[in-house]
């Protein structure tokens, strides 16, 4: 009788890992593409936001901040134009992979959050508009 050889602890931690990373991978990857609300978004979401940013310019401030609620911060600049600024943070998604070539544990880290300003003159009417950030997408 011919006997099977036998993995070495280390091995069968490594052999664990491996295989939890690869199938927890396909339910991380798709969590990448989720933002902390479970709603998915990508490229397509982000356009369709950086679109309803700017469709705000040359609007009145106080239409923006009914319909979006109050800012995160303003800023009065020199010459009387003030910035307004929205900021959301989402959820933190960390990820972790076994490298078994340096027997070592790799992990990172991604926070979602997107930052939008709107630049306002001194009659109150957007003037310049700018977001950026991972996580930018359109309000359902």
């Amino acid at each position: 009788m011919k006997r099977r050889p036998t993995l070495t602890a280390s091995r069968r931690l490594a052999a664990c890992l491996f295989f939890g990373v690869v199938f927890s991978g396909c339910a991380v990857g798709r969590a990448i593409q989720r933002d902390y609300n479970n709603t998915v978004y990508g490229t397509a979401d982000a356009e369709n936001y950086a679109r309803i940013v700017q469709s705000w310019v040359n609007s009145d401030i106080n239409r923006l901040i009914q319909a979006w609620g109050p800012p995160s911060s303003q800023y009065t600049m020199p010459n009387g134009d003030v910035m307004y600024t929205w900021l959301r943070v989402g959820g933190t998604l960390v990820t972790a992979s076994y490298d078994q070539y340096i027997d070592a544990i790799r992990a990172r880290s991604v926070t979602y959050w997107c930052k939008t300003t709107f630049t306002t003159d001194t009659n109150n009417v957007i003037r310049r508009a700018l977001s950026e950030g991972n996580a930018c997408r359109s309000h359902k």
